[in-house]
C-alpha cells in the first residue's frame, strides 16, 4: 500500500504554530497510484486558493489580493517530476536596500513548490511572511499484511512552542471501516486544551510493526484507562530539557528540540 502522508507545520508565530495531518486519498482510496499526479493537484489547488484579505474592526472586506499569474496544472505536474522548485507571488509591493545595497522585494504572498527525493514541500507566506505554513506531501509504503489505522485526537498548540499533541485510545484497527467507526464515534476533549485551540480528528494510516518500536505509541498505550491528560508519557521532562524548549524562540525551526512528541513536555 502506498500512501501520501500531507504535514502542514504553520501560524502567525512559532506560540501558536499548529501542525495538522493529512492522509490523502485518490479515486476515493488512500491506495495511491500515482503520487506525482495527486501531489500536484493538491499543490496547484493550494496555489490558485491562496488570498489574503484586509478586514476593518466591524468585519467588513477592505482589500483582497491573490496570487497572480499562477502556472497552469501541467506545469506544476512537470516541476514536481522534474524536481524544479516553482515560485508564485502576488504583485511585488515594497523594496528595500540592505547594508550592503542590495535590493530586496517583498510581495504580500508567496507559493513555492519545492520537490525532492523522498518528498515534495510546500511554503506559503501570507502578510509579506507574518504568517507561514510548510507542508510536507511524503511518501510512504507498507506491506498489506502490516497496515493497520489509528484514530487519533489532534489537540492543536495545547502549549505555547508545542503545535501538536496526537493522542489516541485505542490500539491500531487492522481494517478501515473500524477505524473510521472508531473516528466517527470517538468522544473528544476539546475542552481539556488551554490555548482554546481545542482539538480535531485525523486517522493515521500506520505501520502495525513499525509504530509499536515508537515512544509516541508506548505513551499512548500506556495511558489507556488512565484518568484523561493531554501528554500521555511516563515521565516528566527535565529541567533542562523544559528550559530548553522556553529559551526556543530565538531559533530557527531547524534548531528546535523535538516538538511532535508529547513526552518533552510538562503536563498541564
Amino acid at each position: 500500500m502506498k500512501i501520501v502522508i500531507k504535514d502542514t507545520y504553520g501560524g502567525i508565530d512559532w506560540h501558536d504554530s499548529t501542525t495538522k495531518v493529512k492522509y490523502m486519498m485518490q479515486d476515493g482510496k488512500y491506495d495511491i497510484a500515482d503520487t506525482d499526479l495527486l501531489i500536484a493537484q493538491d499543490a496547484y489547488r493550494e496555489a490558485s486558493e491562496m488570498v489574503s484579505t484586509t478586514k476593518s474592526p466591524d468585519g467588513a472586506v477592505i482589500d483582497s489580493v491573490s496570487l497572480e499569474n499562477v502556472p497552469s496544472f501541467d506545469e506544476f505536474l512537470q516541476a514536481i517530476k522534474e524536481k524544479r522548485t516553482l515560485t508564485v507571488q502576488s504583485k511585488i509591493v515594497d523594496i528595500y536596500q540592505d547594508e550592503n545595497g542590495k535590493p530586496h522585494e517583498f510581495s504580500e504572498l508567496e507559493f513555492r513548490l519545492v520537490p525532492a527525493d523522498d518528498c515534495v514541500r510546500v511554503f506559503k507566506d501570507y502578510m509579506f511572511g507574518q504568517a507561514s505554513y510548510e507542508t510536507y506531501y511524503a511518501i510512504d509504503e507498507i506491506p498489506n499484511e502490516k497496515v493497520g489505522y489509528i484514530a487519533v485526537e489532534n489537540f492543536l498548540a495545547p502549549v505555547k512552542g508545542c503545535p501538536t499533541v496526537q493522542r489516541f485510545y485505542h490500539e491500531p484497527y487492522r481494517t478501515l471501516e473500524e477505524a473510521q467507526k472508531a473516528l466517527d464515534e470517538m468522544v473528544m476533549h476539546s475542552e481539556e486544551n488551554h490555548s482554546g485551540l481545542g482539538s480535531i480528528k485525523e486517522l493515521h494510516i500506520v505501520d502495525i510493526d513499525k509504530i509499536k518500536d515508537s515512544q509516541w505509541y508506548k505513551n499512548n498505550v500506556a495511558s489507556f484507562g488512565q484518568p484523561f491528560t493531554i501528554f500521555a508519557r511516563e515521565a516528566d521532562p527535565s529541567k533542562e530539557d523544559a528550559d530548553e524548549i522556553l529559551e526556543a524562540s530565538d531559533k530557527s525551526l531547524e534548531d528546535l528540540p523535538p516538538l511532535f512528541t508529547d513526552e518533552d513536555f510538562e503536563e498541564i
